[in-house]
């Protein structure tokens, strides 16, 4: 069995004709620089490739690899579709943006299966559907979301850039009534955007 190599890498995202470095890893193993590329472009749905530091496909950027990046990234665009159930964390959180648009996000644990910690997302609400969303659902509601993934990049503890998944929700429903026997969620509720 071979063994992989130890170098060190660019993380480049290739948009059409941009090419972008985003990241580097240092004295990694090569099969680790590949892992970590493909899980960027599955987490961003942008092409991501790991491509080692001074070597001849850096320096030129073969035309015919990019054209084909480019293309693989136009179909993984039109895929762009999440749809899952899971009960809420916390109660939604109701703001509006500067020019008054509502904004409603809450954190939704989703089922992995006995033995197994729930995946946990943050889903994210606009307009009619964050104002109706806030009023109807309660921490440890049950709904189904369907949307699509949105990256969102943040500078953590550790002072780098990391990239967060939300869920931008077109379609919310509630899966079960509220057990308190307040007026809210009395009856299971179907939203969509408009």
């Amino acid at each position: 069995m071979s063994q992989s190599s130890i170098g060190s890498y660019h993380i480049w995202r290739l948009i059409g004709k941009e090419r972008v470095i985003v990241d580097g890893l240092f004295q990694c193993e090569e099969y680790t620089a590949h892992q970590y590329a493909d899980s960027l472009t599955e987490l961003t749905g942008k092409v991501h490739v790991a491509v080692q530091i001074g070597s001849t496909y850096e320096i030129v950027l073969l035309p015919e690899r990019a054209k084909f990046l480019a293309e693989e990234e136009q179909i993984m665009a039109t895929l762009n579709h999440f749809q899952g159930i899971g009960r809420l964390g916390q109660d939604p959180e109701l703001n509006y943006t500067p020019n008054g648009t509502a904004v409603t996000k809450f954190s939704l644990a989703i089922d992995q299966g006995k033995d197994e910690k729930p995946m946990w997302l943050t889903i994210v609400c606009w307009e009619k559907l964050a104002e109706t969303m806030n009023e109807l659902l309660w921490k440890g509601a049950l709904v189904y979301v369907q949307g699509r993934l949105s990256p969102r990049t943040y500078v953590g503890k550790d002072k780098k850039d990391h990239v967060s998944l939300d869920i931008i929700a077109g379609n919310v429903q509630l899966l079960e009534k509220r057990k308190t026997g307040s007026n809210a969620g009395e009856s299971d509720q179907q939203s969509q955007a408009s």
